[in-house]
Protein backbone atom coordinates (compact mmCIF):
# COMPACT_ATOMS: atom_id res chain seq x y z
CA UNK A 1 0.00 0.00 0.00
CA UNK A 2 1.31 3.63 -0.89
CA UNK A 3 1.72 5.58 2.65
CA UNK A 4 -1.23 8.49 3.09
CA UNK A 5 0.07 11.80 2.99
CA UNK A 6 -0.58 12.85 6.69
CA UNK A 7 -1.76 16.66 7.78
CA UNK A 8 -4.20 17.46 10.62
CA UNK A 9 -5.97 20.83 10.90
CA UNK A 10 -6.05 23.35 12.33
CA UNK A 11 -2.95 24.55 10.35
CA UNK A 12 -0.69 27.90 10.98
CA UNK A 13 0.53 30.07 8.13
CA UNK A 14 4.13 29.20 8.42
CA UNK A 15 5.25 31.64 6.09
CA UNK A 16 4.76 33.49 2.61
CA UNK A 17 6.80 33.82 -0.74
CA UNK A 18 5.29 36.25 -3.46
CA UNK A 19 5.82 36.10 -7.24
CA UNK A 20 4.83 32.72 -7.97
CA UNK A 21 2.50 31.72 -10.55
CA UNK A 22 2.61 27.37 -10.25
CA UNK A 23 2.36 24.68 -7.69
CA UNK A 24 5.86 24.82 -5.72
CA UNK A 25 8.27 22.01 -6.20
CA UNK A 26 8.86 20.09 -2.41
CA UNK A 27 11.81 18.15 -1.72
CA UNK A 28 12.12 16.63 1.72
CA UNK A 29 13.86 20.06 3.23
CA UNK A 30 14.00 23.07 0.75
CA UNK A 31 10.69 24.20 -1.31
CA UNK A 32 11.62 25.47 -4.99
CA UNK A 33 9.05 28.33 -6.08
CA UNK A 34 8.71 29.43 -9.72
CA UNK A 35 7.15 32.14 -11.86
CA UNK A 36 7.73 33.41 -15.32
CA UNK A 37 10.49 35.94 -15.89
CA UNK A 38 11.23 35.53 -11.90
CA UNK A 39 13.03 32.09 -12.36
CA UNK A 40 12.81 29.94 -9.59
CA UNK A 41 13.45 30.40 -5.70
CA UNK A 42 14.81 28.04 -2.87
CA UNK A 43 13.42 28.28 0.52
CA UNK A 44 14.21 26.38 3.75
CA UNK A 45 10.54 24.75 4.05
CA UNK A 46 10.97 25.10 7.56
CA UNK A 47 11.47 28.24 8.17
CA UNK A 48 11.05 30.08 4.41
CA UNK A 49 14.29 31.62 4.44
CA UNK A 50 15.79 32.25 0.95
CA UNK A 51 18.68 29.86 0.29
CA UNK A 52 19.31 30.26 -3.55
CA UNK A 53 17.95 31.57 -6.86
CA UNK A 54 17.86 30.15 -10.16
CA UNK A 55 17.19 33.03 -12.87
CA UNK A 56 19.21 33.10 -16.19
CA UNK A 57 19.47 36.28 -17.94
CA UNK A 58 17.03 36.60 -20.95
CA UNK A 59 15.34 33.00 -20.24
CA UNK A 60 12.46 31.48 -19.00
CA UNK A 61 13.47 29.28 -15.77
CA UNK A 62 11.62 27.51 -13.09
CA UNK A 63 11.79 24.14 -11.44
CA UNK A 64 10.94 21.15 -12.88
CA UNK A 65 11.05 18.14 -9.81
CA UNK A 66 12.85 16.88 -6.98
CA UNK A 67 14.32 13.48 -5.97
CA UNK A 68 17.10 12.49 -3.39
CA UNK A 69 18.99 15.54 -2.87
CA UNK A 70 18.65 16.72 -6.52
CA UNK A 71 16.25 19.53 -7.77
CA UNK A 72 15.77 19.64 -11.40
CA UNK A 73 15.82 23.23 -13.11
CA UNK A 74 14.29 24.11 -16.83
CA UNK A 75 15.28 27.06 -18.76
CA UNK A 76 13.06 27.85 -22.20
CA UNK A 77 13.33 29.40 -25.16
CA UNK A 78 14.23 33.46 -25.05
CA UNK A 79 11.59 35.69 -23.64
CA UNK A 80 11.80 37.65 -26.31
CA UNK A 81 12.72 34.41 -29.10
CA UNK A 82 15.13 36.36 -31.19
CA UNK A 83 18.45 34.61 -29.81
CA UNK A 84 18.73 32.03 -33.07
CA UNK A 85 19.30 28.53 -31.63
CA UNK A 86 18.50 29.30 -27.94
CA UNK A 87 16.69 26.25 -26.73
CA UNK A 88 15.16 24.43 -23.81
CA UNK A 89 17.34 22.73 -21.52
CA UNK A 90 16.73 20.44 -18.32
CA UNK A 91 19.42 20.66 -15.27
CA UNK A 92 20.50 18.41 -12.14
CA UNK A 93 21.07 20.64 -9.75
CA UNK A 94 22.23 19.91 -5.76
CA UNK A 95 18.87 20.91 -3.94
CA UNK A 96 20.81 23.08 -0.66
CA UNK A 97 23.35 25.09 -2.88
CA UNK A 98 21.77 25.33 -6.47
CA UNK A 99 24.94 24.10 -8.03
CA UNK A 100 25.04 22.13 -11.37
CA UNK A 101 25.29 18.70 -11.87
CA UNK A 102 24.63 17.58 -15.46
CA UNK A 103 22.09 18.94 -18.12
CA UNK A 104 19.71 17.86 -20.86
CA UNK A 105 19.03 19.45 -23.79
CA UNK A 106 15.29 19.67 -23.56
CA UNK A 107 12.66 20.32 -21.19
CA UNK A 108 10.74 17.25 -20.00
CA UNK A 109 8.91 15.46 -16.64
CA UNK A 110 11.41 13.48 -14.70
CA UNK A 111 11.12 9.48 -14.60
CA UNK A 112 13.88 8.12 -12.50
CA UNK A 113 16.62 7.92 -14.91
CA UNK A 114 14.71 9.22 -17.85
CA UNK A 115 13.73 12.49 -19.07
CA UNK A 116 10.21 12.59 -21.26
CA UNK A 117 9.10 15.10 -23.08
CA UNK A 118 5.67 15.57 -24.40
CA UNK A 119 5.53 18.70 -26.32
CA UNK A 120 2.28 18.73 -28.08
CA UNK A 121 3.45 17.27 -31.57
CA UNK A 122 6.46 15.27 -30.51
CA UNK A 123 7.90 12.79 -28.19
CA UNK A 124 11.28 12.69 -26.87
CA UNK A 125 12.86 10.42 -24.08
CA UNK A 126 16.09 11.21 -22.79
CA UNK A 127 18.92 9.48 -20.03
CA UNK A 128 21.38 11.21 -17.32
CA UNK A 129 23.47 8.26 -17.12
CA UNK A 130 23.60 8.36 -21.34
CA UNK A 131 23.90 12.15 -21.34
CA UNK A 132 21.16 12.94 -23.76
CA UNK A 133 18.39 12.05 -26.11
CA UNK A 134 17.88 8.75 -26.57
CA UNK A 135 14.94 9.02 -29.33
CA UNK A 136 12.48 11.04 -30.56
CA UNK A 137 9.25 10.67 -32.50
CA UNK A 138 6.67 12.95 -34.65
CA UNK A 139 3.37 11.79 -32.89
CA UNK A 140 0.89 14.40 -34.75
CA UNK A 141 0.82 17.07 -37.27
CA UNK A 142 -2.64 18.81 -36.13
CA UNK A 143 -4.11 19.83 -32.66
CA UNK A 144 -6.55 17.22 -32.13
CA UNK A 145 -4.03 14.52 -32.14
CA UNK A 146 -2.12 16.50 -29.61
CA UNK A 147 -0.10 14.75 -26.83
CA UNK A 148 -1.61 15.67 -23.50
CA UNK A 149 -0.60 13.04 -21.23
CA UNK A 150 2.36 11.14 -20.40
CA UNK A 151 3.51 8.10 -17.87
CA UNK A 152 5.87 5.78 -17.19
CA UNK A 153 6.14 2.22 -15.48
CA UNK A 154 9.33 0.12 -15.31
CA UNK A 155 10.39 -0.36 -19.44
CA UNK A 156 7.35 1.19 -20.99
CA UNK A 157 6.19 4.44 -22.05
CA UNK A 158 2.41 5.40 -21.88
CA UNK A 159 1.08 9.05 -23.76
CA UNK A 160 -2.67 10.34 -24.30
CA UNK A 161 -3.83 12.55 -27.16
CA UNK A 162 -6.82 14.56 -27.22
CA UNK A 163 -8.31 12.59 -30.13
CA UNK A 164 -8.94 9.92 -27.35
CA UNK A 165 -5.89 7.54 -29.11
CA UNK A 166 -3.42 6.23 -25.78
CA UNK A 167 -0.42 4.61 -27.24
CA UNK A 168 2.34 2.32 -25.05
CA UNK A 169 5.65 1.78 -26.58
CA UNK A 170 9.03 0.24 -25.11
CA UNK A 171 10.81 3.28 -22.88
CA UNK A 172 14.08 1.97 -24.16
CA UNK A 173 13.44 2.52 -27.86
CA UNK A 174 9.80 4.24 -28.81
CA UNK A 175 8.77 0.91 -30.17
CA UNK A 176 4.98 0.52 -30.13
CA UNK A 177 3.70 -2.29 -28.03
CA UNK A 178 -0.23 -1.27 -28.36
CA UNK A 179 -2.53 1.47 -29.35
CA UNK A 180 -6.18 2.27 -28.42
CA UNK A 181 -9.15 4.77 -29.55
CA UNK A 182 -11.62 5.59 -26.25
CA UNK A 183 -13.56 6.98 -28.99
CA UNK A 184 -14.05 4.14 -31.17
CA UNK A 185 -14.32 1.48 -28.43
CA UNK A 186 -17.36 3.34 -26.88
CA UNK A 187 -19.39 5.23 -29.58
CA UNK A 188 -22.23 6.51 -27.46
CA UNK A 189 -23.60 9.96 -26.03
CA UNK A 190 -21.08 10.38 -23.59
CA UNK A 191 -18.06 9.18 -25.72
CA UNK A 192 -18.57 11.84 -29.05
CA UNK A 193 -17.24 14.07 -26.52
CA UNK A 194 -13.58 14.96 -26.94
CA UNK A 195 -12.05 12.01 -25.93
CA UNK A 196 -8.45 13.03 -24.78
CA UNK A 197 -7.00 11.72 -21.55
CA UNK A 198 -7.48 14.39 -18.61
CA UNK A 199 -5.88 12.90 -15.62
CA UNK A 200 -2.56 10.97 -15.12
CA UNK A 201 -2.06 7.73 -15.52
CA UNK A 202 -2.02 5.25 -12.76
CA UNK A 203 0.18 2.09 -12.32
CA UNK A 204 -1.17 -0.93 -10.00
CA UNK A 205 -0.11 -4.33 -10.81
CA UNK A 206 -0.33 -5.14 -14.26
CA UNK A 207 -3.49 -2.68 -14.92
CA UNK A 208 -2.86 1.05 -16.11
CA UNK A 209 -6.22 3.45 -14.45
CA UNK A 210 -6.89 7.06 -16.13
CA UNK A 211 -9.65 9.03 -16.99
CA UNK A 212 -11.08 11.00 -20.26
CA UNK A 213 -14.27 12.84 -20.90
CA UNK A 214 -17.07 10.76 -19.69
CA UNK A 215 -14.96 7.58 -18.54
CA UNK A 216 -12.64 6.22 -16.33
CA UNK A 217 -10.68 3.33 -17.44
CA UNK A 218 -8.59 0.44 -16.20
CA UNK A 219 -6.66 -1.38 -19.28
CA UNK A 220 -4.54 -4.11 -19.12
CA UNK A 221 -0.73 -2.59 -19.24
CA UNK A 222 0.22 -6.41 -21.31
CA UNK A 223 -2.13 -5.86 -24.43
CA UNK A 224 -4.24 -2.44 -23.74
CA UNK A 225 -7.80 -4.61 -23.42
CA UNK A 226 -10.51 -3.02 -20.95
CA UNK A 227 -10.67 -4.64 -17.76
CA UNK A 228 -13.28 -2.16 -16.89
CA UNK A 229 -14.69 1.39 -17.44
CA UNK A 230 -17.32 3.78 -15.97
CA UNK A 231 -19.11 6.32 -17.45
CA UNK A 232 -18.71 8.54 -14.76
CA UNK A 233 -17.29 12.41 -14.81
CA UNK A 234 -14.43 12.04 -12.56
CA UNK A 235 -11.38 13.93 -11.76
CA UNK A 236 -8.69 11.50 -10.58
CA UNK A 237 -6.35 13.14 -8.00
CA UNK A 238 -3.89 11.12 -6.76
CA UNK A 239 -3.10 8.09 -5.12
CA UNK A 240 -4.38 7.13 -1.40
CA UNK A 241 -3.19 4.31 -0.27
CA UNK A 242 -4.32 0.93 -2.57
CA UNK A 243 -7.36 3.47 -4.05
CA UNK A 244 -7.15 6.83 -5.93
CA UNK A 245 -8.99 9.81 -4.75
CA UNK A 246 -10.94 12.30 -6.91
CA UNK A 247 -13.70 14.91 -6.27
CA UNK A 248 -14.80 15.53 -3.34
CA UNK A 249 -14.31 12.71 -0.91
CA UNK A 250 -14.49 9.93 -3.35
CA UNK A 251 -11.95 7.37 -4.21
CA UNK A 252 -11.84 4.55 -6.88
CA UNK A 253 -10.93 0.98 -6.77
CA UNK A 254 -8.70 0.63 -9.19
CA UNK A 255 -9.26 -3.21 -9.92
CA UNK A 256 -12.94 -2.66 -10.46
CA UNK A 257 -13.41 0.74 -11.44
CA UNK A 258 -16.13 1.14 -8.61
CA UNK A 259 -16.53 4.39 -7.34
CA UNK A 260 -17.04 5.74 -3.37
CA UNK A 261 -17.87 9.16 -3.44
CA UNK A 262 -17.98 9.77 0.35
CA UNK A 263 -19.49 11.97 2.24
CA UNK A 264 -21.18 14.99 1.25
CA UNK A 265 -18.93 17.81 2.35
CA UNK A 266 -20.45 20.59 4.43
CA UNK A 267 -21.09 23.91 3.18
CA UNK A 268 -19.02 25.96 5.75
CA UNK A 269 -21.33 29.10 5.34
CA UNK A 270 -24.58 27.08 6.46
CA UNK A 271 -27.39 25.62 3.87
CA UNK A 272 -29.27 28.52 3.04
CA UNK A 273 -26.39 30.46 2.13
CA UNK A 274 -24.64 30.19 -1.69
CA UNK A 275 -21.68 27.60 -1.90
CA UNK A 276 -18.05 29.26 -2.12
CA UNK A 277 -16.49 29.14 -5.91
CA UNK A 278 -14.05 26.09 -4.65
CA UNK A 279 -11.31 25.40 -7.43
CA UNK A 280 -9.04 22.65 -5.50
CA UNK A 281 -9.41 19.62 -4.08
CA UNK A 282 -6.58 17.27 -2.26
CA UNK A 283 -6.93 13.90 0.21
CA UNK A 284 -5.35 12.87 3.02
CA UNK A 285 -5.68 9.81 5.08
CA UNK A 286 -8.24 12.08 7.33
CA UNK A 287 -9.31 14.72 5.81
CA UNK A 288 -10.10 17.21 2.48
CA UNK A 289 -8.46 20.49 2.35
CA UNK A 290 -9.68 22.78 -0.69
CA UNK A 291 -9.29 26.73 -1.72
CA UNK A 292 -12.17 28.91 -2.65
CA UNK A 293 -12.28 31.70 -5.05
CA UNK A 294 -12.24 34.11 -2.33
CA UNK A 295 -9.22 33.42 -0.99
CA UNK A 296 -9.65 31.26 1.67
CA UNK A 297 -8.75 27.39 2.36
CA UNK A 298 -11.16 24.58 4.39
CA UNK A 299 -10.59 21.78 5.47
CA UNK A 300 -13.19 18.71 6.25
CA UNK A 301 -13.22 15.29 8.44
CA UNK A 302 -12.80 12.87 5.00
CA UNK A 303 -15.18 10.19 6.81
CA UNK A 304 -18.32 12.62 7.76
CA UNK A 305 -17.69 15.61 5.70
CA UNK A 306 -17.66 17.72 8.39
CA UNK A 307 -16.29 21.59 7.80
CA UNK A 308 -13.73 21.26 10.61
CA UNK A 309 -10.93 24.26 9.64
CA UNK A 310 -10.87 27.63 7.35
CA UNK A 311 -8.18 30.40 6.85
CA UNK A 312 -9.31 33.38 4.84
CA UNK A 313 -6.20 34.95 3.56
CA UNK A 314 -5.99 38.36 3.17
CA UNK A 315 -5.17 39.91 -0.35
CA UNK A 316 -5.53 36.11 -1.70
CA UNK A 317 -7.87 35.53 -4.86
CA UNK A 318 -9.03 32.04 -6.38
CA UNK A 319 -5.83 30.33 -7.23
CA UNK A 320 -3.58 28.26 -9.39
CA UNK A 321 -3.81 24.76 -7.14
CA UNK A 322 -3.20 23.50 -4.01
CA UNK A 323 -0.55 21.16 -2.93
CA UNK A 324 0.63 18.91 0.12
CA UNK A 325 4.05 17.27 0.94
CA UNK A 326 6.15 16.77 3.89
CA UNK A 327 3.56 17.30 6.55
CA UNK A 328 2.77 20.95 4.90
CA UNK A 329 -0.42 22.47 2.96
CA UNK A 330 0.78 25.04 -0.06
CA UNK A 331 -1.86 26.95 -1.46
CA UNK A 332 -0.91 29.44 -4.86
CA UNK A 333 -3.41 32.48 -5.21
CA UNK A 334 -3.77 33.76 -8.17
CA UNK A 335 -2.37 37.49 -6.71
CA UNK A 336 0.87 35.57 -7.09
CA UNK A 337 1.10 34.73 -3.52
CA UNK A 338 2.55 31.06 -2.29
CA UNK A 339 1.26 30.41 1.17
CA UNK A 340 2.89 27.53 3.21
CA UNK A 341 0.60 25.92 6.54
CA UNK A 342 1.76 23.65 8.52
CA UNK A 343 0.28 21.86 11.97
CA UNK A 344 -0.48 24.42 15.00
CA UNK A 345 -0.01 21.04 16.92
CA UNK A 346 2.50 18.48 15.44
CA UNK A 347 1.61 14.86 16.05
CA UNK A 348 3.66 11.39 16.67
CA UNK A 349 2.44 11.34 13.13
CA UNK A 350 5.18 13.85 11.37
CA UNK A 351 7.47 11.03 10.68
CA UNK A 352 4.68 9.65 8.71
CA UNK A 353 3.48 12.37 7.25
CA UNK A 354 7.39 13.15 5.72
CA UNK A 355 7.42 9.85 4.85
CA UNK A 356 4.00 9.92 2.40
CA UNK A 357 4.36 12.95 0.83
CA UNK A 358 7.12 11.75 -1.86
CA UNK A 359 4.62 9.86 -3.70
CA UNK A 360 2.72 12.90 -4.61
CA UNK A 361 5.79 14.44 -6.18
CA UNK A 362 6.40 11.10 -8.83
CA UNK A 363 2.74 9.75 -9.29
CA UNK A 364 4.06 7.01 -11.65
CA UNK A 365 7.48 5.81 -10.03
CA UNK A 366 6.77 2.21 -9.61
CA UNK A 367 9.52 1.96 -6.76
CA UNK A 368 7.37 3.90 -5.28
CA UNK A 369 4.44 1.00 -5.50
CA UNK A 370 6.24 -1.96 -5.26
CA UNK A 371 4.52 -2.57 -1.65
CA UNK A 372 1.59 -1.70 -3.43
CA UNK A 373 2.24 -4.45 -6.48
CA UNK A 374 2.71 -7.42 -3.59
CA UNK A 375 -0.28 -6.66 -1.38
CA UNK A 376 -2.28 -6.29 -4.29
CA UNK A 377 -1.35 -9.45 -6.08
CA UNK A 378 -2.45 -11.45 -3.00
CA UNK A 379 -5.76 -9.69 -2.96
CA UNK A 380 -6.94 -10.24 -6.39
CA UNK A 381 -5.39 -13.97 -5.82
CA UNK A 382 -7.80 -14.45 -2.94
CA UNK A 383 -10.98 -12.52 -4.25
CA UNK A 384 -10.27 -12.77 -7.77
CA UNK A 385 -12.46 -10.09 -10.05
CA UNK A 386 -15.37 -8.23 -7.91
CA UNK A 387 -16.88 -6.42 -11.12
CA UNK A 388 -19.14 -8.53 -12.88
CA UNK A 389 -18.67 -6.76 -16.26
CA UNK A 390 -14.71 -6.85 -15.94
CA UNK A 391 -13.40 -9.27 -19.06
CA UNK A 392 -12.34 -12.70 -18.70
CA UNK A 393 -8.62 -11.60 -18.76
CA UNK A 394 -5.30 -13.18 -17.04
CA UNK A 395 -4.03 -10.30 -14.60
CA UNK A 396 -0.64 -11.45 -13.29
CA UNK A 397 1.57 -9.31 -11.43
CA UNK A 398 5.43 -9.35 -12.09
CA UNK A 399 7.74 -6.45 -10.79
CA UNK A 400 9.24 -4.49 -13.49
CA UNK A 401 12.43 -3.73 -13.29
CA UNK A 402 13.05 0.22 -12.26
Amino acid sequence: MRAMPILRPPLRLAWVHESARSVPVVSRSVTFLSSLGNGCVARDSHTGEELWKFRPRGVGAGAESARGDDVFLYTDRDLDDTKPGNRASLSRADERTGRIKSKIPFRGEIFGDYVISNVISSIAVGSWSQGGVIWSKNVSDDYQTSVMRAGWTGDRLIWGQRNGAVVCVALATGEKIWEISVADLYKDKVARDPGCVMTDFFFFGDLVVFSTMGHSLGISLETGRTVWRTRKHITLRGYLGDRIHGTQAGTLDPYTGDYDLGPGLENPLGPSKRLLGFLDSLQTSSHVFESASNGSVHAWDRKTGKHVWEMKLKGAKGGYGLKIAYGRLYYVSATQQTYCFEEVNPSASSDAATSGAAPTEFPNDPTANAAATDKNAAKRATKGPTNPKALSLERSVRRRPA
